[in-house]
């Protein structure tokens, strides 16, 4: 439509410079007149001719209509090269990676580093919850100890002896605890709140990245189609410049026509290499965000940025704050904490009960054992200990029959203790500490009540304002390409002046990036009302028909 009608415009611009005096006579003109810039005709013919090719190639490269911008790629030649040895467009990238949203949004879910250190510290709760659910069965110990004895002691009345022998025990128990005023409860229903309050934290941190990644793939396809506003800008100004050179030439201009398009020009430039490096910087913003190598330059597949509605606009505010209150994962999560802090003070009052235990087990023990025989007759029993000479009142004999023998002591029993630090102050003091824990945790969920009003109040509002926003630069759009055509037949009937073809030009770039920046707007501004109501998902973003109150 009206990119039609300026490219038209370009191409008669193009036409008459090359209609104009023929290079000779624009030479002599040049030598004979001092006001004359220096000037080179054959130069001033081969820049008309890159003009008009440049003009040719990029036919088409910028639709425009009321609720979309479609840009192809940009023209590689038309590009500023701001380094010899790198591309013009993916300037630091080794190679070109096209991605289109629903992929970007996929690979955050995959990749994205905030969504795993949330999904680790779920696991991390996982387990902790799991492990006090066993603390509620019997505690099984087992364990061996095996001695070997060699050498000499001392009795208690002095007389020494010596030893060679073996010493083993095996214990083997059951331990149970029968009363403990519920702290192993109250213990595993905290951890149980705890473990569910990461399951929450879990899905808004998803939900934040999934706004995120839509945000920055936005702003990078923002990015390159206003890459193509200015590549254009840059390729009407040069037809500005080559123009008013020759009509400075044939006397129809000022010296001071051709400085000023020399000066847009170069102000057309500076803004075509900072889109250059700011087109690239957004590429890397995703590439973080996603977790992929940043080497990689992001482009979009499709390079159409359009009206997207995700949220039905018949829905009231008063709706989207209830289905944010009864979404919002991070109300949960606070919900879930305060009942892991309540029974954090329960468990802390506990510590005011006596703990009972029941245990069962047996212990074997073995070891060499000696018979020693006084006079031919045998005596003493099994020893613990293999004494390789005994000791009596009427001498000694060496020992015989060595075997290794075993035993077993069983018992039963019940144990109860009642401990109170520092007087019960110690325990009075967590018991306290817990509870106000407790209140604060009641606090925080207060807090984040009244920023998801604020949230949604807010996302509605910016979703009002980028809506009549494409209304507004739409009529824009419209009006000074009106301008330009006027300023262009002007400035062909000889009543007007390169001057007001430059800054219609001005202004209708200017309506393009406003166009341009709305649409992106609204569309982030319909994912962060999305993302304010609890429900930002793959589906719900990539939705053909908007979401509606039984959303």
């Amino acid at each position: 439509m009206q990119l039609k009608k300026i490219q038209t415009t370009l191409l008669v611009l193009v036409s008459f410079m090359l209609l104009s005096a023929d290079s000779a006579s624009l030479a002599q003109t040049a030598g004979s007149d001092p006001r004359v810039l220096p000037f080179d005709p054959q130069q001033n013919a081969n820049e008309m001719d890159q003009i008009k090719t440049e003009t040719l190639e990029t036919q088409g490269a910028l639709m425009v209509n009321a609720n979309e911008i479609i840009a192809k790629a940009p023209y590689l030649k038309a590009l500023i090269q701001v380094d010899s040895a790198l591309s013009p467009y993916q300037l630091d990238a080794k190679l070109e990676k096209p991605i289109n949203l629903r992929q970007a949004l996929e690979i955050a879910l995959a990749n994205n580093l905030d969504i795993k250190i949330s999904n680790s510290n779920e696991q991390n709760a996982k387990w902790g919850y799991y492990g006090t659910l066993g603390a509620f069965l019997p505690s099984f110990s087992y364990s061996f100890s095996y001695r070997y004895l060699n050498g000499t002691y001392a009795s208690p009345f002095g007389i020494l002896g010596s030893t060679d022998s073996t010493n083993l025990v095996m214990p083997v128990g059951l331990s149970l605890p029968l009363f403990d005023g519920g702290a192993l409860i109250f213990n595993s229903l905290q951890n149980k709140h705890k473990y569910k309050a990461s399951q929450y934290a879990l899905k808004g941190i998803t939900n934040d990245i999934l706004f995120q990644a839509t945000r920055l793939y936005y702003n990078l396809l923002e990015s390159d189609i206003l890459l193509q506003v200015r590549l254009k800008s840059v390729q009407t100004a040069r037809s500005v410049l080559a123009r008013a050179q020759d009509r400075y030439l044939n006397g129809a201009n000022t010296k001071l026509d051709v400085l000023q398009a020399k000066t847009n020009l170069s102000r057309l430039r500076q803004a075509l290499i900072a889109q250059q490096v700011a087109r690239r910087e957004a590429a890397v913003r995703l590439a973080t965000a996603l977790n992929i190598d940043p080497s990689s330059d992001l482009t979009p597949m499709d390079r159409i940025i359009g009206k997207t509605d995700l949220i039905d606009e018949k829905v009231q505010i008063t709706d989207l704050v209830q289905i944010a209150i009864d979404n919002r994962p991070e109300l949960k999560q606070y919900e879930e904490l305060r009942l892991a802090a309540k029974n954090a003070f329960r468990l802390a009052v506990t510590k005011f009960s006596p703990q009972v235990a029941a245990s069962v087990g047996s212990y074997t023990t073995g070891a060499r054992v000696t018979r020693v025989s006084q006079q031919g007759t045998e005596i003493g029993g099994p020893a613990l200990e293999d004494v390789g000479t005994s000791v009596s009142s009427t001498g000694s004999s060496r020992g015989s029959g060595k075997k290794f023998g075993l035993g077993e002591i069983f018992q039963v029993g019940l144990t109860a203790t009642w401990t109170l630090g520092g007087l019960g102050t110690q325990e009075l003091a967590a018991a306290n500490s817990a509870k106000w824990q407790a209140r604060k945790v009641q606090l925080e969920f207060n807090k984040e009540l009244a920023n998801i009003w604020q949230d949604v109040r807010t996302s509605y509002l910016n979703v009002l304002n980028a809506k009549n926003m494409i209304i507004e630069t739409t009529d824009m759009v419209a009006s000074t390409q009106e301008q330009v055509d006027v300023a262009t037949t002007r400035l062909l009937e000889g009543v007007g002046t390169d001057v007001e073809l430059i800054n219609a030009e001005k202004d209708y770039t200017s309506a393009l990036i406003d166009k341009a920046s709305a649409i992106a707007k609204y569309n982030v501004a319909q994912a962060g009302l999305l993302r304010a109501l609890g429900k930002n998902t793959i589906a719900n973003i990539m939705t053909k028909s908007p979401l509606g109150k039984a959303m």
